[in-house]
């Protein structure tokens, strides 16, 4: 049996269908913290690799060892390209009102992020 998952609205049946989703709260896993962020992608999908990395005696031990520094993966999410241009759009915005939001608070100037027209 062919899976839908992971496939764009308009490739399921015969015509896409809007439907409004929701997230379940109720099958929410524990939040994890996240400092450090890896991108990759292939023709069909993006995964973002976030870790937890800190500067411990035991991994600072390891890179004047001539070893790397290491940050242990917390999360993986595997999206497809349109979910992850929407997911860099809400990024983009929440972005843009958290740089409203700190204006004026001392220590805080994050920049903007203006988006230009493409090419």
């Amino acid at each position: 049996m062919a899976s839908d998952r992971g496939k764009e609205p308009e490739e399921v049946g015969e015509q896409a269908i809007d439907t409004k989703i929701e997230l379940d709260w109720s099958t929410q896993p524990r939040p994890v913290f996240a400092n450090f962020a890896q991108v990759s992608h292939t023709a069909n999908e993006f995964i973002l690799f976030f870790g937890d990395y800190m500067l411990t005696p035991k991994v600072a031990e390891e890179i004047k060892a001539g070893g790397p520094a290491k940050a242990p993966i917390v999360a993986v999410v595997r999206t497809t390209p349109s979910t992850m241009f929407a997911i860099i759009h809400a990024l983009i915005g929440n972005w843009n009102k958290y740089v409203e939001n700190t204006k004026g608070m001392e220590g805080l100037e994050p920049p903007k992020i203006e988006v230009g027209g493409g090419q």
